[in-house]
């Protein structure tokens, strides 16, 4: 890591790392979803719609919330908690009809 072009660790991915580790761990079964060039969703279950940034900021935002609307609206009439995972950060959001907490991954209620 000592020779890396990036010698900081990506904490972003560190922090999806370990939320998809709990998931698994806690029998939640992750899956990825995305459309090609138009939004993702980091981990979506049978009851939770998941996005994981180490920082929510106004760059990424839209991004972010894109992926969960899209996750909450599946075809498959399933409710979902739409939520992001930060790692210091807490807020509640609203878009198209959907809640979206946002709150640090150390409180995350796995």
């Amino acid at each position: 890591r000592a020779n890396a072009l990036h010698p900081k660790p990506d904490r972003g991915r560190r922090l999806e790392n370990f939320v998809f580790l709990c998931l698994r761990h806690g029998g939640r079964n992750p899956a990825y979803l995305s459309e090609k060039d138009a939004w993702e969703c980091d981990f979506i279950t049978d009851g939770e719609a998941i996005q994981v940034c180490y920082e929510l900021t106004p760059d990424n935002l839209r991004r972010e919330v894109t992926g969960l609307v899209h996750a909450c609206n599946l075809p498959d009439r399933r409710q979902r908690r739409a939520i992001i995972l930060t790692f210091d950060q807490r807020d509640t959001l609203q878009h198209e009809g959907i809640t979206i907490e946002v709150y640090p991954a150390w409180q995350w209620d796995r």
